[in-house]
């Protein structure tokens, strides 16, 4: 299921499964969409992605997406469960360049790489792009299989102004050599609060 510009819209209960790639990817100007008590499973990829990433091949860079970005949704008591299957660095929820999104109370796990991807800028000299994110209340179990590694139950990479990961619950994250974190606050995230997780 994939959206480009839409607003509003709601997804209720619906079922994703047996896909090669991410069961849902709200894009390019998709904004104030929901997300809720839906179930994506046996994924090829991951389960939901929100936002862009766009890769600049004269300076070998990712950098910032000119299109309307993707901001003010919400994926909220979901189920991901099963993915990477055939891509194994397929994320639960992925998020790029988009920001004011909330993700609660959402279970993800049985994944070969990241529960939860936020961000995807290096270093500190060019924000992110996917500020004021709440990422609260989800568990995230049995990520990583011992496949991959430098990974996390939920991994920020580059300034996040005003993100918070708030009353998560993770465990069992398993790397294939190195670097399988609970949170991961890697290269340039900053801005970012983390409370009261488990």
């Amino acid at each position: 299921i994939t959206l480009r510009h839409v607003n509003g819209a709601v997804f209720s209960r619906v079922n994703v499964r047996h896909v090669g790639g991410y069961g849902m990817w709200l894009r390019e100007g998709s904004t104030n969409n929901t997300i809720d008590a839906c179930d994506l499973s046996d994924l090829g990829g991951g389960g939901v992605r929100i936002g862009e990433m766009e890769w600049n091949v004269s300076t070998g860079r990712t950098s910032a997406v000119e299109l309307l970005a993707a901001s003010h949704n919400a994926l909220i008591d979901s189920q991901i469960l099963g993915g990477g299957y055939v891509f194994r660095e397929g994320v639960g929820v992925l998020v790029h360049r988009s920001s004011y999104n909330t993700i609660r109370s959402n279970e993800i796990g049985h994944l070969g790489y990241t529960g939860i991807s936020l961000g995807w800028e290096w270093g500190y000299t060019m924000p992110s792009g996917a500020g004021h994110n709440v990422i609260s209340s989800n568990f995230i179990h049995h990520i990583g299989r011992w496949e991959l590694c430098d990974m996390g139950g939920i991994y920020i990479l580059g300034q996040s102004e005003g993100t918070v990961i708030n009353s998560n619950v993770i465990a069992h994250v398993a790397s294939y050599h190195m670097y399988a974190w609970g949170v991961y606050l890697d290269e340039g995230a900053s801005h970012v609060t983390v409370t009261h997780n488990l």
